[in-house]
């Protein structure tokens, strides 16, 4: 009795993980991580994104290591990269560049939510607003 039992526990816990798997695809047609969609010609769908504010402690040519000072889930050293997709805003909105950031600034970073596992903490910014 207690071999059904158990079976019939695996069997639904297993039911239940390969219910819970992501598809890797949302309503619009854009991956889940918003990065690199063959349909949309790899442009990022951004969807709201997370924010999260931070002091810029060293730039560097492959990440920009900052301090995070605000932001919901986030907290600590984190480095950033940044590629082509990023965009780059002054305080007022206009367009700015990564030759714009220095050490000791503080930024806004949007990005997916997704951390890469290391240390310390990676994000791939989608774009970064200069305060």
């Amino acid at each position: 009795m207690s071999k059904r039992i158990f079976a019939l526990a695996l069997a639904l816990i297993m039911l239940l993980l390969v219910g819970c798997q992501p598809s890797g695809n949302d309503n619009n047609g854009g991956d889940k991580d918003g990065m690199n969609n063959s349909e949309n010609g790899g442009q990022q769908n951004r969807g709201d994104g997370f924010v999260l504010k931070a002091v810029v402690n060293s730039l560097n040519p492959d990440y920009i290591e900052v301090e995070v000072i605000e932001s919901d889930y986030a907290f600590g050293i984190y480095w950033v990269r940044t590629g082509a997709q990023t965009e780059y805003f002054n305080a007022d909105g206009s367009t700015a560049g990564m030759s714009d950031l220095k050490a000791g600034q503080t930024i806004s970073i949007t990005y997916s939510g997704q951390t890469m596992m290391s240390l310390p903490p990676q994000i791939v910014a989608w774009s970064i607003q200069i305060k």
